[in-house]
Order: C-alpha cells, then structure tokens, then sequence
C-alpha cells in the first residue's frame, strides 16, 4: 500500500518541518544518505581539499526551507553525532557582517556554552582544554582581517609604516595564508570539546543577493574542505549562474573589454571564456553527483505512482488526493471535461508547492469562493504585476474584464492562441495570467451574463476576425486593415457601448473587405441590405424588398431593426445598410446590462444609426463614433404591445441565468465553432432572402452552443451528438435536439444551451418551425407570445446584397452579361422564376451552351440564382 504524503491547508502556509509529511521524500532519503556517508568519513589524506558541498535546487516557493529544517531536526533529534548549526540566510544578515565571521561567531558561541561553569584550576584538562581552545581562535582571528571585506585596505596609512609591517602586518599576512589551516584546527577543536564528529551547516537562499551569494560560494570553496563539515546549500541554479557570470565578467576589467572586446570585436570570446569558467566554477564548489533538484509535484506525480499518495488535508478534516482535489476546485470554475481539466490541473501542478497551497487554502475557504471578498488571482499577482494586468479595475467593476484580457493578449501577441485563456503556452508568466484570469473569468461570469456576449463579442468575435482576415497586427500603416486598426477604430480598449463598438466592428470589416475590390457578400455575421426607400426614394413598387417596406405599419418594426446599422463613408454620401448577428448579440448583452429598463434599451437600440468606414485608399484610419439617421423609429411604436411582451419576457429570461458556471475557454470554443459556420453559410448562398439567412445565423450559434456545452458534459450525452456544422439546412441542429432531451431529459446538464435557446430575441428571428422543435425537444421557456412578436416572416419579404460572380478576371459586369444575351438573342425564359425542377434543367442548359456570354466560365447554381434575383429586383427582361 502506498504511503501517504499529507498537506495540511491550514498548517502548510509558512517553512517549518514536517518529517514523514515532507513531500519531496525521495529527495530526503537521497540527501540523508550522504550526509550519512560524510558523517562515516574519517579523515582525508595530506593536502586533499574536500568539495562534497550538497545542493538543494528548487525555484522561489518550492519548498527549499521547509525541505532544510526538516533535515535539521532530523539530525538533532536522533542519535547522529552531529552538531547541528541554525540554517544561515546571508540575506538576513547586516551589509558588513561577513559570512565567515558569523560561521565562526556561532561556532564560538556553541563551545563557550559548553565549557561556561567549567573547571577554573590552571592545572585541570578542562581549564587547559579551555585555554587551547582560545588560542586556536586568536591565532584564526590574526588572519580575519585580509578578508574580502573584512579589514582595511593594504593602501592606508598604517602599512606605509615600517614596524607596523614587521610585527602586526606579517604577522596577519601568514596568519591569512594559513587561514584555511588555523579554521580547521578551530573546527576539530570545536567537536572535540562538544564531542561531536562533525558540524552541520546548511545555508538558504544565498542566490538571491549577488553580492552576499558570492561571499558564500568562495567561503565554501576556500575553507569548507575538511569532512569535519558537511555543507547544505540550496536556491535557484539560474540565480547561481547569474551571480558567477557577474563575478567573472568583473575579472576582466573593464579596459580589457572595451579595448579588446569592444574596439577589437571579440566579446564573443570573453563570453565563451566566462561560460567556460562559470561551468567549472560550478562543477566545483555544487558538483554534479551531489545536487538534488526539487522538482513541482506535475514531474514527481509519475514517480510516486505505487510509492506516495499525496493527500489534501481540508480544513474539514476531510483527506482528498490532490488530483482529485484540483478536480473538484476546477469543476467550480466551470471546467469539467477530462481534457480541459488535464490542462489547467497540470498546470497547477507545476505551480511552486508554497503557490499551490496558497491557492488550494484561498478555495479551502467555501463559502468564500463567489464572495467580493475572496480574491482568486492572490496567488498570481506576481505574474499579474508583471504583465501589467489591472485586476484592481476588475475587482472594482466587472465591466472591465474582457476589456482588461484581451489587453493583455494583445501586449503579449497571443490573441489568436491565448483567447481561450487555457495554460498552454511556452510562457510560464503567461499561463499564470491566463489561469488567473480564466478563474476570475468564471468568477464573474457566475454573477453577470452581460459578460457572455461581451466575451463573444471583444475576445471571441475579434479573435476569429484576425485569424480568418487581418494579416496585418500592428497598425502602423493606417492604408493596411489590421486588428490594432479594428480595435483602436471601434474602441474595445475603451467604456463604449458594447453595441456601438460592433458598429463600428462592422464598418471597419466591411471597409477592409472593400480595400482591394469591391463586394456585396454577406460575410463575417454582416449582411448587407438594399437601400431603405426612405433613403433611395424611388417607385415603391420596385423596393418592395427594401426592410422599411416590409415592415412599414408593422408593430414589430422595432424588434426587425435591432441588427440593422449603416456603415458611412467618409468621403462620400452613401453608405452600406448591414445587418448584423453581431449587433443583435450586442443588443442582448446591454439589454442584460440595463436590466431595470429593457423596454427603453429595446426603443434606443432598434433606432438606425450610422457608423464610419475608414478611408484605406487614403490612408485615413480615424477612431469611429455613431451617429443617428433620419430614419428614426416613430415614438408611438415604443408604447406598443410589441416592446412591452419583450420587456416582460427578457427580464424573465434573465433571471433564469441563476449564476451558471461558465468557463472562458467554452465561450472561446463556441465564437470559433460559430464563426466558421457562420462563413459556411455566408458562401453556400443557399437562403433566398434575410429571414431565412439570419434565421440560419442564429440556428448555427445554437448549434455551436450545443455541440461544445456537451463536449463538456458527461460521455452519456456528447455519443448522440453530431458534430458537425449547420450550412444550408437547420436538420443538424433539430437532430441534437432530438438527442439532447432522449439522453438528458433530466435537465441538469446543458443549462447554458437551454438557457440561449430560450432568449426571446433569438426566437422572434427564427423559423417558427425550428421554435416549435425548441419548444418540444428543449421545453424552453418562456412560453409567451413568441409567435406573435415574430420578424420571420417579414424579414423574408426582404433582399439581401451578393455578388453573381466569383473572384475571377475574366468575369463580366451584369450590364455586359445582359448585352451578350440580348446581341446572341438568348431566350429570356432560361431566366425567368421557375418551378424548381424546370431550373435546374435550365441552369445545366446555360452551363453547357453560354460560357461565352458569362466570360468564357460556367457558372454555379448559387451563382445563377443570383443572377435571375438582379433580373427580377431590376425589373429587367428581353
């Protein structure tokens, strides 16, 4: 049965001893065994300088000094005939006070107290023994002086005189040459009288001030060369190599590395030579077989396996293994399936052992965890202050947090790999800040679901906009699309409208997409609309198409209009009509914001507003802002029912959220799930008009919903799902809704899917068709008049913008097209609406018989389709 290994969370937090409880064991039995086999050690020949000093390595928090004091107390409790000296820490000691001189000063002091009281005869072997003892120290004391820091300087006065040098200063300067000899006459003197074989002095954290560290590594090395010491050292290799390159950069002089590395270009040289010595110098004073490295608890965890079993120790008294304990901490943030939590546990497992207990105690707290005042990035704010990540903000408003992340993804360059804020990258620093604030993330979003759209909108929705779009990232040419370019344009960085700023998102990306040729295709969730005829002020029986037609005298204009923005140029008059999921998402999330006022918020926020497009041709890339159009909603549609039942069913809606344990990294799988489904539909041209387009929209974030929230959920439920996207036909989705209540008709798991397809304002833009299946295969709520408030049907009496042709050169213009087929006197029947039998023989005809008149290519059926929709949109025949 394996031995178990016990961490108490709330008798671990400070260095202290633990015996049988030490975590790093293996390594305990390495380094008391030889210390057991220096202890056997007799003697050394004549001249041989010993150098057995044992390291102990470990990284700030690694468990050295509790490592140490527990191999202290073991030699002082037991029957070893050792002298045990207190662990010294150079930095704790005063600037001058050398090491050596307070070696000797504990030394002293330990033998003093043994012979105080003793035999004060001249004659007794005590008072002798007594009287030797102090000579051996007045002869080491003559040669302390010419110590490095020590004495004075061989320049002052006192040396230029002559009997000062005859009979102190020569004196002193053989006293220095055998200071190594007098210390280890002091040493055995010492363990005689204390009848004692050796001493044990063990030194910590000598790597960290340079200076004193030196002074320790040359003390060692210089005077700890007798068996009758055994040397403990611990701290951070990295820190070693550092403090001995220093030193031996110093040797060099500074004339030698200007005149000889700088003027003569051969630096690289001096660089060779003090990585050669700092090799050396380290071979020698911290050998190779004599260092024991305490490694984090993810490199021991194979080791142990069948040998140790480490148990958390609860401030319940309950024993959990610490896999499973940081299992159980994960599934509190939202973090459950096994792949996820692998990551984010091995992580953590690497952590220092003094940061995991600070963490693992912090969540030990209970109730504490949702409270203001429990903070979950305590034990990484050093990692935090060092990427210049404002959890203070944070902390103080919630609003901040996605604005804060995805500050620091774009300092660090990691947007595209860092979005989902899950420990993988090379950056240690790094996926502390991003466990941190993925923890803090779930913390947050348990209280506030505004944070899910703003997630999806600033992290998720810009992500996948740099990955599929912007190849440029720094912005510094403003006449080149860039993700700093959308950002700075649209104001993410900033307290803006979370709606606004997908405003501006949309006319940023469509002004991209028009840099380098002009498009009409629906892509990256903007669609783009035919002008209102309020705008273009033509026949009415030709804009029948147009939104503000469809919905003239409608109550539920309002509801229509919420996507709706127009993209303005800023060096002409015209601008782009876009319908946007995103602008919907953004609705929903200050909708959730309000709260206290939805009503208002559905009013403000279905009125049409103008957003600018930067000028890439010229260079101009000013920061965006909104403004209002002349179409402006009349106010007696605010007053209506419509507004009114949405109000009512939102608000209930929301209080359905109930604190929903939601991770980041699920929100950054759906945005990307959803985007490229999103431009799957976009290029398919498989919906005929907007209804049924942005109906698939919203049927493919659903979807995407659904698929990763059951990759999370247990194996029961994710079998039955399909996983692939929606395109052109909904039957995915309606299919993993079949699944979804046949395995998990309990309701327990899904909770954030059933949640999003019960939002009021994605229903009233679906297929009322696909809300019945919602409502039978989900039971969502609310059952209110849904389909009474319902844009589908109206939206499907509207035209949406697409190219006819594909990016080619030797494509036509329509106008050309049309005079190629009136000159050859094509009959217009192939392009008139028919059945959809008789098209499809009509378009294989055009394939094979009109390449010419189409460019000399043959075009696709979406493309044809497009083309009869010009035709009848334009009124145009032969």
């Amino acid at each position: 049965m394996a031995e178990q290994i016990i961490i108490d969370l709330h008798n671990s937090a400070n260095a202290k001893e633990f015996g049988g409880n030490l975590i790093h064991q293996m390594e305990f039995q390495t380094v008391t065994g030889w210390i057991d086999s220096e202890l056997k050690r007799k003697a050394v020949a004549d001249g041989e300088r010993l150098h057995e000093a044992i390291t102990v390595l470990g990284t700030r928090g690694s468990g050295k000094t509790t490592f140490l004091m527990t191999i202290l107390k073991t030699y002082r409790d037991n029957r070893f005939e050792v002298c045990v000296l207190d662990i010294i820490d150079p930095t704790l000691t005063e600037e001058k006070g050398h090491i050596f001189l307070d070696i000797i000063s504990r030394i002293k002091e330990k033998v003093e107290t043994a012979l105080a009281g003793s035999d004060v005869n001249p004659e007794s072997t005590v008072y002798l023994k007594k009287k030797e003892w102090q000579d051996h120290v007045q002869r080491l004391a003559h040669g302390l002086p010419l110590l490095d820091g020590v004495g004075g300087e061989m320049t002052e006065n006192s040396w230029q005189d002559a009997e000062f040098i005859m009979h102190n200063g020569l004196t002193a300067v053989r006293s220095a040459r055998l200071l190594e000899h007098n210390f280890h006459r002091v040493i055995e003197m010492a363990l005689d009288i204390l009848k004692q074989e050796a001493f044990l002095i063990t030194f910590d954290d000598i790597d960290i001030d340079f200076r004193k560290g030196w002074r320790v590594l040359e003390t060692i090395r210089k005077y700890f060369t007798t068996p009758k010491i055994v040397t403990l050292i611990s701290g951070d290799i990295r820190l070693y190599s550092n403090a001995i390159r220093k030193q031996q950069w110093k040797n060099f002089g500074k004339a030698l590395l200007i005149n000889e590395g700088e003027h003569l270009n051969k630096i690289s040289n001096f660089n060779d030579m003090v990585t050669q010595m700092e090799g050396q110098y380290l071979q020698k004073v911290m050998k190779l077989n004599r260092r024991v490295n305490l490694a984090p608890l993810n490199e021991k965890m194979p080791i142990y396996e069948h040998r140790f079993d480490i148990m958390i120790k609860s401030s319940k008294g309950d024993l959990l293994e610490i896999q499973g304990y940081y299992d159980l901490v994960l599934r509190s943030f939202g973090i459950s399936s096994k792949s996820q939590t692998e990551i984010y546990r091995s992580f953590l497992l690497s952590l220092p052992i003094r940061s995991q207990i600070q963490f693992m105690a912090a969540f030990d707290e209970g109730d504490e965890l949702w409270s203001n005042n429990f903070h979950i990035t305590d034990a990484f704010l050093n990692d935090l202050y060092e990427k210049d990540v404002d959890v203070n903000l944070i902390y103080s408003n919630a609003k901040f947090l996605n604005t804060v992340i995805l500050k620091l993804l774009l300092d660090a360059g990691i947007l595209e790999e860092g979005y989902q804020l899950q420990p993988t990258l090379q950056n240690h620093t790094l996926n502390a800040c991003l466990t941190a604030l993925s923890f803090l993330s779930a913390q947050k979003l348990k209280r506030d679901p505004f944070l899910v759209f703003d997630y999806l909108i600033k992290l998720g929705y810009t992500r996948n906009l740099e990955t599929a779009f912007y190849a440029s990232k720094d912005g510094s040419n403003a006449a080149v699309p860039s993700i700093k370019g959308l950002i700075d344009h649209s104001g993410l960085l900033q307290d803006k409208v979370l709606r606004d700023a997908v405003g501006l998102m949309n006319a940023y990306t469509r002004a991209a997409l028009n840099s380098n040729r002009t498009t009409e295709d629906a892509w990256g969730g903007t669609i783009l609309l035919y002008t209102l005829n309020s705008i273009a002020k033509q026949d009415r029986a030709k804009m029948s198409d147009r939104i503000d037609i469809a919905f003239e005298g409608l109550n539920h204009k309002h509801i229509a209009y919420i996507p709706l923005s127009i993209c303005q140029s800023t060096t002409k008059q015209s601008g782009l009509l876009v319908y946007s999921f995103y602008s919907l998402l953004a609705t929903i999330g200050e909708l959730l914001r309000k709260n206290t006022d939805i009503e208002q918020g559905l009013y403000e926020f279905s009125q049409l507003r103008s957003y600018p497009m930067p000028d890439f041709t010229a260079g101009l890339n000013s920061r965006g802002d909104s403004f209002s159009v002349d179409e402006r909603l009349d106010e007696r549609y605010h007053r209506g029912d419509s507004l009114h039942m949405m109000d009512r069913m939102m608000s209930e809606w929301a209080s359905q959220y109930k604190g929903m344990l939601i991770s980041p990294h699920l929100l950054g799988k759906i945005s990307t799930r959803f985007f490229y489904a999103l431009l799957n539909i976009e290029q398919s041209g498989g919906q005929e008009n907007l209804g049924e387009l942005f109906s698939m929209q919203i049927v493919a974030f659903l979807n995407a919903t659904l698929i990763e929230e059951a990759k999370e959920s247990p194996d029961k439920i994710f079998r039955g799902i399909n996983l692939n996207n929606v395109n052109t036909s909904p039957k995915i989705f309606l299919d993993n809704l079949k699944n979804m209540q046949r395995r998990e008709p309990s309701r327990q798991q899904l909770k954030f899917s059933r949640w999003l397809f019960s939002c009021p304002l994605f229903l009233v833009y679906l297929d009322p068709g696909i809300v019945e299946h919602l409502q039978m295969q989900a039971e969502i709520f609310p059952q209110g008049p849904i389909f009474e408030l319902s844009v589908f049907r109206g939206l499907c009496n509207v035209s949406f913008k697409r190219n006819l042709l594909a990016e080619s050169n030797d494509v036509l213009p329509y106008d050309e097209i049309i005079a190629r087929l009136r000159s050859d006197k094509v009959p217009f029947k192939y392009f008139d609406a028919s059945p959809k039998g008789s098209t499809i023989a009509k378009n294989k005809f055009i394939q094979s018989n009109l390449r010419s008149q189409f460019g000399g290519r043959s075009f696709t059926s979406g493309e044809l389709r497009d083309f009869r929709t010009y035709l009848k949109n334009n009124k145009v025949s032969w």
